[in-house]
């Protein structure tokens, strides 16, 4: 989950515990001539907790703040909450924000809002996404465990997941505590949102491997009727009904 992700990127050899609330830890990155930190805050206990953003995310934070969300792969039935629950409270919360900041200082919040539109600002489909306001990245857990999945399942929950970061200019990467090559790019994906270092541009779009896919490098093309078919069919694969 967040904690072993965490604890990967810090090369740390930890045993993961339950996270309780809001929790904090910071990353360091050091060059010839610069020491970085980088806060990191982990909340547990989904979607009950969520409010607790408003903490670390402020008006005066918000410029260098990124957000990360973990779904876990095993529980397809939970994804649309995670989106109607979380990830929504969080755009709209991230918003409220933008639009004080609009009126107090107009200058900044147009430099915030064209970080993530100008990376669409040639895409074919500019004018059918809605990217987030600040850098966002979808982390699918367990991958290993998903991959022994029915693959009708599988291929669907990841054209809905690539639908979703797509559609919400987000970057896609799954990840597998037990497959160090899904490791190496979730850390690197961490390190460009927390330090500046240079994205990856690898692209994986096979649903029989890690998908893998940088903010602005997917497309819609045939996703969009994979949206409805998705809701209709895996609460009841997974065997869940609980919408």
């Amino acid at each position: 989950g967040k904690s072993s992700i965490i604890l990967r990127f810090l090369d740390r050899n930890d045993i993961p515990k339950p996270t309780i609330a809001l929790e904090y830890t910071y990353g360091r990155r050091t060059t010839a001539t610069v020491k970085d930190i980088g806060n990191i805050w982990e909340i547990g206990g989904g979607s009950s907790l969520i409010n607790l953003i408003e903490i670390p995310i402020t008006s005066s934070t918000i410029g260098v703040t990124s957000i990360v969300i973990i779904i876990d792969l095993t529980k397809p039935e939970d994804i649309w909450k995670i989106y109607k629950n979380i990830l929504l409270y969080i755009k709209d919360y991230v918003h409220s924000l933008l639009e004080t900041i609009k009126k107090d200082l107009p200058e900044k919040y147009n430099q915030l809002i064209s970080i993530n539109k100008n990376k669409f600002k040639n895409h074919q489909d500019v004018n059918a996404v809605n990217p987030f306001p600040i850098p966002l990245a979808i982390i699918a857990t367990k991958y290993d465990e998903f991959q022994k999945m029915d693959p009708e399942i599988r291929k669907n929950v990841c054209k809905f997941l690539r639908f979703l970061a797509h559609m919400n200019g987000a970057s896609l990467q799954m990840f597998s505590n037990k497959m160090e090559n899904t490791v190496l790019k979730v850390r690197a994906l961490i390190s460009h949102l927390l330090f500046g270092t240079t994205p990856s541009k690898t692209i994986v779009t096979d649903y029989d491997k890690p998908i893998s896919i940088p903010t602005s490098m997917d497309s819609l093309e045939v996703r969009f009727q994979y949206f409805l078919y998705f809701l209709l069919s895996i609460p009841l694969a997974a065997g869940s009904t609980n919408y």
